[in-house]
């Protein structure tokens, strides 16, 4: 696995505060009223997905401030962002509290190393990992929307 990836904090600060936001408006073309409906009531719904990705942003920052990274959320977390107005504020602000984060790093902070449960990453891997999720859950909600779509 190639660890040595550099981005700026900055860049990939960016990156992040974007995708949210795009990911977000998004969202809001599903809206509240279809938020936690699922394709052919087995997929994931856009609640969901916004859950992840703020639960996601949260731990990023944990793990920039030294705690383990853990896989998946918890039912705890998700919870936290129950509604699709929870779930939207959480990208906002936690995706916010990540880049805030992540412009008081250097580059060569982001070449440090963690253990998850996936092998060892790069701190930079990691944040590219999570504007990536955003990216894929931003298609994902595109497309539920293209089937809500009159």
């Amino acid at each position: 696995m190639n660890n040595s990836i550099t981005i700026s904090p900055e860049t990939i600060a960016e990156l992040i505060e974007s995708q949210y936001a795009d990911m977000i408006e998004v969202a809001h073309t599903v809206g509240v009223d279809k938020a936690e409906w699922k394709p052919l009531e087995k997929g994931r719904t856009v609640l969901s997905q916004l859950q992840e990705c703020a639960v996601r942003a949260d731990r990023m920052v944990a793990t920039l401030n030294g705690n383990v990274f853990t896989a998946f959320a918890t039912s705890e977390e998700n919870a936290v962002y129950s509604t699709f107005e929870k779930a939207i504020e959480g990208c906002t602000k936690n995706a916010a509290n990540l880049a805030a984060k992540l412009r008081t790093l250097s580059d060569d902070d982001l070449l440090k190393v963690v253990q998850t449960p996936s092998g060892e990453f790069s701190l930079a891997r990691l944040m590219i990992g999570t504007y990536w999720n955003a990216c894929y859950h931003e298609g994902q909600i595109y497309y539920i929307s293209s089937l809500l779509a009159e």
